[in-house]
């Protein structure tokens, strides 16, 4: 019975490996497509009251 339980256990452990590896890798690529855009970007100028900086940290911010 122990056996089974453990088993059980186990099987779920993976299960939510495989989910957190799976996660990372779409971050990943997510991150690789920012990457690709700011090696094209040479400088950004950013004028006025900040507006833009905010709007860029809510799209850039983890979490969301």
């Amino acid at each position: 019975m122990i056996f089974l339980i453990l088993s059980f256990i186990f099987l779920k452990l993976l299960e939510f490996l495989i989910k957190i590896l799976r996660l990372c890798k779409i971050m990943l690529k997510k991150m690789e497509f920012v990457e690709n855009i700011a090696d094209k970007i040479g400088e950004i100028t950013v004028y006025g009251n900040g507006g833009m900086v905010k709007q860029l940290k809510e799209i850039f911010a983890t979490g969301k």
